[in-house]
């Protein structure tokens, strides 16, 4: 069995050497997430999310009857890639604006570019911030007035979650 093609590359962009940080890139890893995106893509163009069986249950808005902060993505995701965009940041806003952040990131780490602040202390406060935003969002969609039931499925979409 062949060995992985795997090479170091600096961060920065410069050579590698013992005072650079070099990150593992492994291009094959590469090419099977770009071919499991586009296949996930795929499935969720072609199979709509409110008339199969295929996608899982919202096990949390089974047990309690809540949205949680994911509740309507795949229905926001299916109806984004039909080019239905009003319809997607209905089902899950957060989803919807959170892709260009997710875009954002992975050029990122593909490219190899810096983030602004570099080390620990960026990542724990950017998670930190992300995790802040989702449990808020997951309060506010559950809130029973105005204007935080627009954040909340439609109840034609909150059919098929039963």
């Amino acid at each position: 069995m062949a060995a992985t093609q795997c090479t170091f590359v600096n961060t920065g962009g410069a050579a590698c050497n013992a005072a650079t940080v070099c990150v593992p890139v492994n291009r094959f890893a590469t090419l099977i997430a770009v071919t499991a995106v586009a296949a996930v893509a795929l499935v969720l163009f072609y199979l709509d999310p409110m008339t199969t069986g295929y996608y899982p249950r919202c096990l949390f808005h089974q047990t309690t009857g809540l949205y949680c902060p994911g509740c309507g993505t795949t229905r926001a995701l299916h109806c984004l890639l039909h080019g239905r965009f009003r319809e997607a940041v209905h089902d899950n806003a957060l989803a919807i604006l959170a892709l260009p952040v997710l875009g954002v990131i992975i050029l990122w780490r593909f490219l190899r570019w810096q983030p602004p602040v570099a080390g620990s202390r960026f990542r724990t406060i950017g998670i930190v911030v992300f995790l802040a935003i989702v449990a808020t969002f997951g309060v506010l969609r559950n809130l029973p007035c105005e204007p935080f039931t627009w954040l909340a499925p439609s109840a034609e979409t909150t059919s098929n979650i039963k």
